[in-house]
């Protein structure tokens, strides 16, 4: 049985070469309290169309409990809304490389984290058209 909201371990960004050129040549977008990254290729016939990380820096939150939450919650957002990912990619025929930094200075809670992430796809979107 395959689950349908799941986010594949093949949708993580794990190249150190593949992460050095997103912030070499990248475009980045931001609301607050996210930035992201985002390199667009023509897809290369992949079935996957986007790749994802998320950092949260030390330097902002010294816990490393504080700062895996974060990334839980970015991470879960992404994989809640990753429907609207496909769509971007697979009707522009592209496929997207992103990572999402928290850049706020406090904890936040899950709903403006979700809202965040969403309103970056929708720039996403409209940069893609």
């Amino acid at each position: 049985m395959k689950r349908t909201f799941a986010l594949p371990r093949d949708n993580k960004l794990k190249s150190i070469v593949t992460i050095s050129e997103l912030f070499n040549e990248g475009k980045s977008q931001f609301t607050y309290p996210i930035k992201m990254v985002y390199s667009i290729k023509p897809s290369s016939g992949r079935l996957l169309s986007f790749k994802v990380a998320v950092s949260v820096p030390k330097k902002l939150f010294k816990k490393a409990v504080d700062r895996n939450t974060l990334k839980r919650r970015l991470r879960e957002s992404v994989r809640l809304n990753q429907a609207s990912l496909h769509e971007i990619c697979q009707s522009a025929n592209i496929s997207l490389d992103f990572m999402l930094i928290f850049v706020g200075k406090e904890m936040t809670d899950y709903q403006q984290i979700d809202k965040a992430v969403r309103s970056l796809f929708e720039k996403l979107t409209r940069n893609v058209q």
